[in-house]
């Protein structure tokens, strides 16, 4: 509105659908991390294309100097083989942080929710986010960065915590999701909030909306 001058009256948002609908329930979180191979403590999952606008080489470098009492897990298909590497270099021997290059189906990615006690999604510049809406669908906590102007996730909300910058504020933030159980119940809300019978009505009343307008 503001970059268009446009007219607030005339303007519709409509919310990320629900991606789990595409998915099963998630699991025991002791199950999952079983079949994923992983061990017991806090868990914090970066998913989904690995690509450098997702600013992982910003967690990673954190996640090293810091050392907090969690593992981090970076999980998806790598953009190249080029990147792929370099995240590896800069992840280095580091045994806190877990990549998986690899591509995510479904049922896989419904494990990965599953095994995760929060989300992180250090987006360079972004408006929505499947990622993050699939996380608030399966109740898991989300972590991101005050800079981003992502809209409809339902805020403020303690489920989505968001820090200014890693030197200030992000390790209050983590702890802070690290600290809330994931609850696929809870987020029942949210997920009747974003289901796709809503989100073509309001598409829908859009169009009528432009079209009367026209």
């Amino acid at each position: 509105m503001q970059a268009f001058g446009l007219d607030p009256s005339l303007v519709r948002v409509v919310p990320h659908g629900d991606l789990s609908v595409a998915m099963r329930p998630p699991v025991d979180q002791a199950q999952a991390r079983w079949q994923l191979g992983l061990g017991d403590g806090k868990l914090a999952l970066m998913f989904g294309a690995v690509k450098p606008y997702k600013g992982l080489e910003d967690v990673i470098t954190w996640w090293r100097q810091a050392q907090p009492p969690a593992r981090l897990a970076i999980v998806g298909r790598p953009g190249s083989d080029a990147y792929a590497a370099h995240i590896s270099n800069v992840i280095g021997d580091t045994s806190q942080i877990v990549s998986r290059f690899e591509f995510l189906s479904d049922d896989a990615l419904g494990l990965w929710l599953s095994a995760a006690d929060a989300v992180i999604a250090n987006y360079r510049e972004i408006l929505t986010s499947g990622a993050a809406s699939l996380a608030r669908s399966y109740g898991v906590p989300l972590i991101l960065p005050r800079r981003l102007d992502t809209i409809e996730l339902d805020e403020p909300t303690p489920c989505v915590r968001r820090f200014t910058d890693f030197a200030t504020d992000f390790r209050t933030e983590l702890d802070a999701a690290l600290s809330l159980p994931p609850d696929f119940a809870a987020a029942a809300t949210w997920r009747d909030a974003c289901n796709w019978d809503r989100v073509a009505e309001l598409t829908m009343d859009g169009y009528r909306c432009a079209m009367e307008h026209k």
